[in-house]
């Protein structure tokens, strides 16, 4: 369960309508922004998660993303591409699966099995820990639905410590998805700050917000 989850809740909205853009000057710049900006227009050319992933380059440009992303550093490690590759194909049903029951106004509960099935089938890394990985790379092929997580900023700041488990990533995500109702609700204007850079969409915005509130700042 996430301590204090309600003032976190008020807490990242009041980030996302008044300060989120503040990302762009305190977050990444360089590979990190690069490849994710190109990983989210390959997968907005494409009509459907298998017409992405029917093509070699947008599974490599994803690999590359997630590296640039850390995903093979700080003693993680990626498989290599070809098993990567291979992983990422093998989930192909529950990824068709998912998005044929996803849509932006889907309620969370319709969704928790597929993406249960997707945490435990999806196996991109040599390394333990799923739950970073498969948020992120989740996130490059569902960005308006799957927020990214990360040990440092997301894990730290909902439950105080770094503990990878799959009860977490079921449960983050379902704290982002009443996050996005409630900014809804209120009539936040979070479209507003859309950008080209890391202001991708209400899912980034969370993590965003999240972001700031650690007060990290990486270069």
């Amino acid at each position: 369960m996430i301590p204090d989850v309600l003032q976190k809740r008020s807490d990242i909205l009041a980030v996302i309508r008044d300060r989120v853009s503040e990302i762009n000057s305190k977050y990444r710049k360089g590979p990190s922004l690069y490849f994710y900006r190109r990983t989210l227009a390959l997968r907005a050319n494409a009509r459907t998660i298998t017409d992405f992933m029917s093509q070699d380059m947008n599974i490599e440009i994803l690999y590359a993303t997630l590296v640039a992303w850390d995903m093979n550093s700080r003693g993680a490690r990626m498989k290599y591409f070809d098993d990567f590759k291979h992983a990422i194909l093998l989930c192909e049903p529950y990824l068709r699966g998912f998005e044929d029951r996803a849509i932006i106004s889907t309620p969370f509960g319709k969704i928790r099995n597929a993406l249960t099935n997707l945490y435990n089938t999806l196996d991109l890394m040599e390394s333990g820990g799923r739950l970073v990985a498969i948020s992120k790379c989740l996130h490059f092929m569902f960005p308006q639905l799957i927020m990214p997580m990360d040990r440092t900023n997301t894990l730290n700041y909902l439950y105080n410590n770094t503990n990878e488990i799959p009860a977490k990533f079921i449960e983050a995500i379902s704290f982002s998805f009443d996050v996005a109702e409630e900014v809804e609700s209120l009539e936040i204007d979070w479209r507003a700050n859309v950008d080209d850079k890391w202001n991708t969409g209400l899912p980034k915005m969370v993590d965003n917000a999240i972001i700031l509130l650690r007060d990290v700042s990486t270069s």
